[in-house]
């Protein structure tokens, strides 16, 4: 009885021995299982950030187009509608001289007040840009037309404009029983205010009215407001053209101007209409009938001067 009691206590010290290391062996198994797998799924993320990173190296960037750019969406910001300042370029408000604008509005109101009381165009001219080529304008303008008779109030808002090499600002002149005026005002080198007088009075070389009976042939300059139609007539016979339809700012009469978007000389044209979204935009231009002036509504675009309603050069600033 004894030496079976021995027997069954070592068998079952051997079977408890044996369920410890099967136990421990099963975990280290199952340890061993784990980390092999782990290490498998590391291999395969390294083996696919090398295949990706080799295609990279071997391919070209892409980049998105500028139209696919334009229909990404855009954040919403709030925005603040602000009056705009009617048939002048739009600018962005800058600067004007060195000294600022603030420091400036007690001549800007001396100048504007003495062009818009001058009685005369030599006492104009005192006050108007680039006077030496204006000159012979104003002649020819004021045999069509009264000189002003404004009685003056004050000056109004005075917005600094963007310009690359010029100091300019919109300035509104007030009077007494009459609407507002806004002109376009410069400081030259000398740092003397001198007011734009071709776009304030939307100088042409011809009247629009007269433009529109006498349908010349040869291009005359006009200051004009300028938009795309929704629809117009015989445009498939002008594959490469772009057509505008054409308003005078202050009398009546419409026509469709044509240009070739394709000659490099209409740039500073179409920029200036995309500017302000083909709609209403102030433009300077040379337009003439072409040599069939059919139902005399389809004129030609010869020629883009300055940008909206304001000529730049020889200035003196």
């Amino acid at each position: 009885m004894g030496l079976i009691g021995k027997l069954l206590g070592g068998s079952a010290l051997v079977i408890m021995v044996a369920s410890v290391f099967y136990v421990v062996m099963q975990r280290l198994w199952d340890a061993n299982g784990q980390r092999s797998r782990y290490m498998e799924e590391i291999k395969e993320i390294h083996l696919q950030t090398a295949e990706r990173a080799q295609l990279s190296r071997n391919s070209t960037p892409v980049v998105p187009k500028a139209e696919e750019l334009s229909a990404m969406p855009r954040p919403h910001v709030a925005s603040t509608i602000v009056p705009e300042i009617p048939a002048v370029p739009r600018a962005v408000p800058v600067t004007m001289g060195a000294a600022g604008i603030d420091s400036k509005k007690a001549e800007i109101e001396t100048s504007v007040r003495s062009f818009f009381e001058a009685k005369t165009i030599e006492d104009m001219l005192a006050f108007v840009r680039d006077p030496e080529r204006i000159r012979p304008l104003m002649v020819d303008y004021y045999k069509r037309h009264q000189m002003p008779n404004f009685t003056w109030a004050r000056i109004g808002d005075v917005n600094p404009i963007q310009e690359p090499g010029y100091r300019m600002a919109y300035v509104q002149a007030q009077f007494v029983g009459a609407d507002p005026v806004y002109v376009i005002v410069e400081e030259d080198h000398a740092g003397a205010i001198r007011v734009d007088w071709e776009s304030s009075v939307r100088y042409g070389e011809i009247a629009w009215k007269e433009f529109l009976q006498l349908k010349p042939d040869q291009p005359k300059l006009l200051r004009v407001l300028a938009s795309r139609p929704s629809a117009t007539a015989a445009t498939d016979s002008y594959s490469n053209d772009e057509v505008l339809e054409i308003k005078h700012p202050e009398e009546t009469g419409t026509v469709y101007a044509y240009f070739n978007r394709n000659d490099p000389q209409f740039a500073t044209l179409i920029e200036q209409m995309k500017g302000r979204q083909w709609k209403n935009v102030p433009l300077t231009l040379r337009l003439c009938y072409p040599g069939s002036a059919d139902d005399g509504r389809v004129v030609r675009v010869a020629g883009v001067e300055g940008k909206g309603w304001l000529i730049l050069q020889n200035t003196g600033s």
